[in-house]
């Protein structure tokens, strides 16, 4: 091989290094997220019978539409949600004093007992390399309180919600406890939301999708007050209110009936195997809405997919 060769063949590779393909590549590589069996409260709004049922029937490519997952992209838009989520649970509230929930050591494992706020001070223990006969912790000395913005050492266990009865599982952000110290304080549902230019270049009005899922959350966990708390991605402003949004939400049982009347319906349809009804709209309005973007929009209009599925219908779940 001449040595014009070889130069243009490492020129080559030159061009083909680079760090969002090597990026690309791992996220290709990376397993799936596990979540928790059953109903989520963040999809029980939108939720369609219809849909969960056909989903588990239906196949695109091969496989089913259950099994296709989530994009790149999409994956990483929801690993940035769960870091700003952890940055002011574990950073802010924790150290603030106002964040109920377990809380763990970062550095041996230890659990907090019940709903608790976190810790003020490093867990102190005897685990790892010691520096003069004491435990080297992370980046504390077990006697020194620790500061807003400066923990390291506790990481906080989003407080589980179900309700076995309705087959509903997952997590709230924490119980805040609001007016602390005051004559007016309360345990409210804390719900956090990471919003982007859509949220603010709208108004900064709160998604009904969040208004219903923090209701369900205040069902499951005993609360009649939940607070929606908005956080700007970008954080642009160098204003605190502009950056970040909260909103009173009361409790509304409405919400509830809601839910357990969609889990009622695909329970219902699983038992007699037969498909739910389409929803109203997009009976409707088939080529707008939720119809127009559904990925099984021509299996549900479909009066032929009822009698095509019939056959599959031990692999539908009863939730």
């Amino acid at each position: 091989m001449s040595l014009g060769s070889i130069i243009s063949s490492d020129r080559g590779e030159r061009a083909e290094l680079s760090i969002i393909k090597d990026l690309e590549k791992a996220m290709v590589r990376r397993p799936p997220d596990n979540r928790a069996r059953g109903w989520h409260p963040s999809q029980l709004m939108e939720m369609c019978p219809r849909y969960e049922v056909l989903r588990q029937l239906v196949t695109k490519d091969g496989k089913k539409i259950e099994d296709v997952g989530i994009d790149i992209r999409t994956q990483m838009i929801f690993d940035v949600g769960t870091a700003l989520h952890e940055w002011w649970q574990e950073k802010y509230f924790g150290p603030m004093g106002v964040l109920k929930g377990k809380w763990r050591c970062a550095r041996c494992g230890f659990k907090t007992d019940g709903m608790e706020t976190m810790p003020k001070y490093p867990h102190n223990c005897d685990v790892g390399p010691k520096i003069g006969g004491t435990p080297a912790l992370i980046d504390h000395n077990p006697k020194d309180k620790i500061k807003v913005g400066h923990n390291r050492t506790w990481k906080f266990d989003e407080v589980r919600v179900e309700s076995k009865k309705w087959g509903i599982v997952g997590h709230s952000d924490g119980i805040y406890i609001l007016g602390m110290g005051s004559l007016c304080e309360e345990d409210v549902v804390l719900d956090i939301k990471t919003a982007g230019p859509t949220f603010w270049n709208g108004g900064g009005r709160p998604y009904p999708s969040n208004i219903f899922q923090i209701n369900l959350y205040m069902w499951l966990l005993g609360l009649k007050k939940g607070i929606l708390l908005y956080v700007d991605k970008g954080g642009v402003d160098k204003s605190l209110s502009a950056m970040c949004k909260e909103v009173v939400v009361p409790y509304n049982d409405s919400h509830r009936k809601d839910a357990c009347m969609k889990i009622d319906a695909y329970r219902h349809a699983v038992a007699v195997k037969t498909l739910p009804p389409r929803m109203v709209t997009c009976e409707l309005r088939p080529n707008s809405g939720k119809a127009k973007g559904c990925p099984l929009k021509s299996a549900c209009l479909s009066d032929k997919t009822a009698c095509a599925v019939e056959k599959e219908w031990g692999t539908v779940e009863s939730l």
